[in-house]
């Protein structure tokens, strides 16, 4: 009997605790589109197939980072050249998508490999940054990412304003915390698509000649869910979403993959064929809400 009551007494704890969640989520959640917290990956449209990753890198994804690049430099109009310790937020990056439950490793020289991502630091001043993702062919398959400190130089003073101008960053954050953020946002997305994903707003879209297509891979419309990293611009900048999300001003410490960015770059790499699957943590939340053990 007492067994039975304590049971019982968790089980509405445990109901109770959710739904202060969910409601407390509710008010500005509501008003983020849903297709924001879905994933989608890249298929090759001859097979209609995800393009499995693990067939692109093997069993351990390596990746390289040039001795050269130690640091991305950005010119800011007002603070003049800020440095960014790129290395460490390269590795925060990979230690982030890790958490997918993928293996990596760092190369300290690429002589002789192909297989893996490479870190580089590009001129194109249209773009934060940018991704060649490549499925092998004759024993070819490097992804080179690019981030353009000239694209940042543009883009970012006039982006810093806006958002705080909105209340979506801290009033005291400096420009030099700002370009860091960026920096961040910028590695976990281009990652992303080293890692076989499109941009959210992508399903069904054609890619490289019409060779590829988005396909919508991970789906999750209840309020809790974070917005992904793989934002493509057209439901509002990824920051503004997580400020909105929050229901508050963001800071570097916010930005970091959603569950559903994991699970997408996890099915790209174990999977042929996953086709708009509904988040494991959206069922964990649904089977939690209805007492059932997780």
């Amino acid at each position: 009997m007492i067994l039975f009551l304590y049971v019982k007494i968790m089980y509405i704890y445990k109901l109770v605790f959710l739904s202060l969640v969910l409601f407390s989520q509710l008010a500005n959640a509501n008003d983020i589109p849903k297709i924001t917290k879905n994933v989608v990956g890249i298929f090759n449209v001859d097979t209609n197939k995800a393009v499995n990753t693990r067939d692109v890198y093997g069993d351990v994804i390596n990746y390289y980072i040039p001795p050269e690049i130690n640091t991305i430099t950005i010119h800011s109009p007002n603070d003049g050249d800020v440095s960014i310790d790129l290395q460490s937020e390269i590795e925060f990056v990979i230690s982030e998508w890790r958490e997918a439950g993928l293996r990596f490793k760092r190369l300290s020289s690429i002589q002789g490999t192909t297989r893996y991502i490479g870190y580089r630091l590009g001129n194109d001043a249209s773009a934060y940054g940018y991704t060649n993702f490549n499925e092998p062919r004759e024993g070819d398959a490097i992804t080179r990412l690019s981030l353009e400190p000239s694209g940042f130089t543009r883009f970012i003073p006039d982006y810093y304003r806006r958002l705080m101008r909105a209340g979506m960053i801290s009033s005291n954050m400096t420009m030099h915390e700002f370009i860091r953020m960026m920096v961040r946002v910028t590695l976990l997305h281009e990652t992303g698509h080293a890692l076989g994903l499109a941009h959210h707003d992508e399903n069904g879209h054609e890619f490289i000649g019409g060779m590829r297509v988005g396909r919508e891979i991970v789906r999750c419309g209840i309020n809790i869910s974070r917005p992904s990293i793989m934002q493509g611009g057209s439901s509002g900048s990824y920051l503004s979403l997580v400020s909105q999300f929050l229901s508050r001003p963001v800071n570097i410490n916010d930005v970091v993959l959603s569950r559903n960015d994991l699970e997408g770059a996890d099915r790209m790499f174990n999977s042929h064929n996953s086709r708009g699957v509904v988040s494991l943590f959206c069922m964990a939340v649904f089977m939690s809400m209805k007492g059932s053990e997780l």
